[in-house]
């Protein structure tokens, strides 16, 4: 779908994610349209990647603050 319709995107990965690892995520981010980002979590699986509060919430809270 992002090479037919590119979009601006966050991208967030888990830097220990075995289902999603931050190889695949990355290739999606470089389908994106440039203003898109990606926040790579070190340390953090798939599972635990929502509860990452304190290392994503002032990053997507500033992302969802742009202009767009």
């Amino acid at each position: 779908i992002l090479k037919r319709n590119p979009v601006t995107a966050l991208f967030i990965a888990g830097g220990e994610d075995k289902i999603t690892p931050v190889k695949e995520v990355q290739s999606l981010y470089a389908l994106a349209l440039p203003d898109s980002e990606l926040i790579v979590v070190p340390d953090i699986t798939h599972e635990a990647l929502t509860y990452a509060f304190v290392e994503l919430d002032p990053a997507v809270l500033k992302w969802l603050a742009k202009e767009k």
